[in-house]
């Protein structure tokens, strides 16, 4: 699986917030997040 992995390859709009929500926390987090 290539999610975080490629920055070369755009995936769903809605996997790009949540893959810096991922590195930002350093867990897998849903999208959108729970505020």
């Amino acid at each position: 699986e290539d999610k975080v992995g490629s920055r070369s390859f755009q995936p769903s709009p809605v996997y790009v917030p949540s893959k810096i929500a991922k590195l930002h926390n350093g867990e897998v987090q849903d999208y959108p997040p729970t505020q």
